[in-house]
């Protein structure tokens, strides 16, 4: 059984670690707004230094009740939309998963953290530089 990743947030820095870990094997549901149809019928593709690759992903939806529970939950949608993640992100977390913050701002750890009470939440920090160059295109 692999790994189940939700990614709340599947755009720039949200959908390059969605696809690395579908390419590496991980079971990935994207909860995504404008890019959801694009992303469900297409997949993503990843632009780099080393080509492009087209990832498809498990489940791509704008419901978290579509995507059914995950063993972690990566938040890379902008902090602005944290009022929303007790109704976006924290269900698609089976109970002792792991929620793992890859926001731009101070804080969204422990927002997360007062949100979800007892279970863990990660603070992490993404170095890559990367942006949404089309519908369902990160390079």
């Amino acid at each position: 059984m692999s790994l189940r990743v939700a990614v709340v947030g599947a755009g720039a820095v949200g959908g390059w670690y969605a696809g690395l870990l579908a390419l590496a094997g991980a079971d990935v549901r994207c909860l995504a707004r404008r890019d959801a149809d694009v992303l469900a019928r297409d997949g993503l593709l990843l632009r780099d230094a080393g080509g492009e690759r087209r990832v498809r992903f498990a489940r791509v939806s704008r419901d978290p009740a579509d995507l059914g529970p995950a063993d972690l939950v990566i938040v890379a949608a902008k902090a602005t939309a944290n009022s929303r993640l007790a109704e976006l992100g924290l269900p698609l977390a089976k109970p002792g998963a792991t929620l793992l913050t890859l926001q731009h701002g101070m804080g969204t750890a422990e927002a997360l953290a007062a949100l979800r009470g007892p279970e863990p939440v990660v603070g992490g920090h993404s170095i890559v530089g990367k942006n949404r160059v089309a519908a369902g295109g990160v390079e």
